[in-house]
């Protein structure tokens, strides 16, 4: 199974309805939603609050936010996406991973 980690600043439950002037962090909370609901066969999705996980945001060097990592089957680091990506520009970096 692919991992997806997904380390954002979102800390509450008003960021995924877009409340309160949402930044990108919080608007990509319905794409990690819609893949999850899509590809729950194929994707184990983890999303970590660097607010309350910062020293997992320490291991991985997060710099931006938010920062996903798409993780092979192996467990190794296959891509890094810095800011915002929708649900279908992830699958289409999944979809390559798989291909090659």
């Amino acid at each position: 199974m692919i991992i997806l980690l997904f380390i954002s600043a979102c800390h509450n439950n008003e960021c995924s309805t877009g409340e309160n002037g949402c930044c990108k962090p919080d608007v990509m909370i319905p794409e990690i939603e819609s893949l999850n609901f899509h590809y729950r066969e194929k994707i184990n999705i983890v999303h970590i609050d660097s607010h309350l996980e910062p020293d997992i945001t320490d291991r991985f060097k997060v710099k931006n936010n938010p920062t996903t990592f798409i993780f092979d089957k192996k467990g190794g680091v296959k891509h890094i996406l810095d800011y915002y990506y929708s649900a279908g520009e992830i699958m289409n970096k999944i979809q390559e991973m798989e291909e090659g």
